[in-house]
């Protein structure tokens, strides 16, 4: 099977980095607005302007990009994967800041190790490099992008983090750990053995 996998939530535990950081940049603007605590974009849950934004990558992103750990036993679900033969992409957004952050990313994935057989970056439409690629399974925690993804056709692992929105498509399955979306994968290729 080819499998796409996201990075940020997904392969690195940067989205709780964000979030921390995130917080604590809000904290340091000193404004005494409200948040909206049930909205996942940083500068919409904090209602940052674009100038507020841009000091916030300039300030963290940078650091978060290299620093965020790999998410638990990720690397050793993703070796078990290469040998049992699989495809393995990197389908991920990560790269509409700046080169800077393609660069880091590249630098990251030599850095701890990781080898993929593509990756693609940069991508604001993941369900139209899944198609393009033939992907059979895409691993992301982004609702919007696995309920593209599923409304193609393609099976998806959604690493849902609360309060994310719940999935309901029978092409998506929510997983919590790296554990988990490896045996859903097996559970994957049984079916495909059946057919």
């Amino acid at each position: 099977m080819t499998i796409g996998i996201d990075l940020d939530g997904v392969l690195f535990d940067s989205e709780s980095y964000y979030r921390s950081y995130a917080e604590l940049f809000d904290i340091k603007l000193n404004r005494k607005g409200s948040y909206n605590e049930s909205e996942l974009i940083i500068e919409e849950k904090y209602n940052w302007s674009a100038e507020e934004f841009q000091q916030f990558i300039s300030e963290c992103m940078k650091q978060i990009t290299r620093e965020a750990p790999l998410k638990p036993y990720a690397r050793e679900v993703i070796n078990l994967l290469k040998e049992r033969g699989h495809r393995l992409v990197i389908v991920s957004a990560r790269g509409d800041y700046g080169e800077w952050e393609i660069e880091a990313t590249y630098e990251r994935l030599k850095k701890e190790g990781l080898t993929f057989d593509d990756i693609f970056l940069n991508q604001s439409n993941k369900a139209i490099k899944c198609m393009e690629e033939k992907v059979d399974v895409m691993i992301d925690d982004s609702f919007k992008n696995v309920n593209l993804v599923a409304q193609n056709g393609i099976k998806c692992l959604y690493f849902r983090e609360l309060p994310s929105p719940r999935a309901s498509s029978e092409k998506i399955t929510e997983v919590y750990s790296w554990g988990e979306a490896y045996r859903k994968i097996l559970t994957f290729e049984k079916s495909i053995e059946k057919k």
